[in-house]
């Protein structure tokens, strides 16, 4: 008989979904394995000692025996919870955001500390902070660069030549911001404003990003260029979209 190999492993849960009668499919961000699917087995019974510490967004310390199929986890411990994040309906979806860019950008069984750290970082930033859409670009744009996908925001990526405050625009395909001379009529149109507040995101703690003073209309042409780097690198759309644009028009009605 093979022996169960068992391990503790730290894990940020990104997505759950009910599974057989009492369980629960779990799709988690760890250090040393990346993206990781596991089944915890009578989470959903009342008398489940597990399911709190199994809540979206949480991290948690987790034991988990490896099998052929899905790992399961059989005893876990709460390391730290964002409960803003899920009680602040102006937060919930920023923090539905950082965790689906996770899930789609980082692979399974490979390492993922800088990206684990990074996730750790964004949900306790986005828990506090009023400038939301800022830690929310940050955060994309320095997932993209730890998985080696920096964009190029200091010259055209294309000919190498400095920016200039002419019409310059944002080509995923290329790589980054290209000059009006190279980008032609197709990328998305970036301001120097934006440029500049772009490069500041990419580098800059994501704790200390709304020291940032940015204008609505900025705001919106870093949005649109961090989703456009995220969709050209992931192949798809984030579907955490809508629910955020909706949350939005909600909070502006109100």
């Amino acid at each position: 008989m093979t022996k169960q190999r068992t391990h503790i492993a730290e894990a940020i849960v990104l997505r759950r979904s009910d599974f057989q009668e009492a369980d629960r499919r779990l799709t988690l961000l760890t250090p040393e394995r990346g993206r990781l699917n596991v089944v915890a087995k009578g989470v959903r019974r009342p008398a489940s000692r597990m399911a709190g510490h199994l809540e979206l967004f949480t991290l948690a310390r987790l034991f988990v025996v490896r099998r052929r199929s899905l790992d399961l986890v059989v005893q876990a411990e709460t390391v730290q919870t964002f409960p803003q994040l899920r009680t602040d309906l102006n937060r919930l979806p920023y923090a539905y955001q950082a965790v689906e860019a996770a899930h789609i950008l980082v692979e399974e069984e490979v390492e993922a500390y800088g990206e684990f750290v990074l996730l750790v970082q964004a949900l306790g930033a986005l828990a506090t902070t009023a400038a939301l859409p800022l830690v929310l670009v940050a955060y994309k744009l320095q997932l993209l660069a730890s998985l080696g996908y920096q964009a190029q925001l200091q010259e055209c990526a294309r000919c190498g030549d400095p920016l200039s405050a002419g019409a310059n625009r944002v080509r995923p395909d290329i790589g980054g911001a290209v000059c009006s001379r190279c980008g032609g009529v197709t990328g998305l149109p970036v301001t120097v404003r934006a440029i500049k507040c772009l490069r500041w995101l990419a580098r800059e703690p994501l704790q200390t990003v709304d020291r940032l003073q940015v204008d609505t209309a900025t705001t919106a042409q870093i949005e649109l260029t961090a989703d456009a780097f995220v969709r050209y690198v992931a192949e798809q759309d984030l579907k955490s979209s809508p629910f955020l644009e909706r949350m939005r028009a909600l909070k502006t009605q109100s």
